[in-house]
């Protein structure tokens, strides 16, 4: 195997470094490396408004 991808939904980088301190995949050396990087869901949009806020967040910096 070359590579996986594994998605999680939470809300912070706590809760994720939480539920991966017991999870089996991570807890184990299974892996090599486990790289980790933050994205967001944009489409579809998750209420009305939402991009475009996302868009003005992104602008004023």
């Amino acid at each position: 195997m070359i590579g996986s991808l594994f998605v999680f939904d939470v809300p912070d980088r706590q809760v994720l470094d939480d539920y991966l301190s017991g999870d089996p995949y991570f807890t184990r050396p299974i892996f090599d490396s486990v790289e980790i990087y933050e994205s967001r869901c944009m489409v579809p949009e998750r209420e009305p408004g939402f991009l475009a806020a996302e868009a003005d967040r992104a602008r004023d910096g």
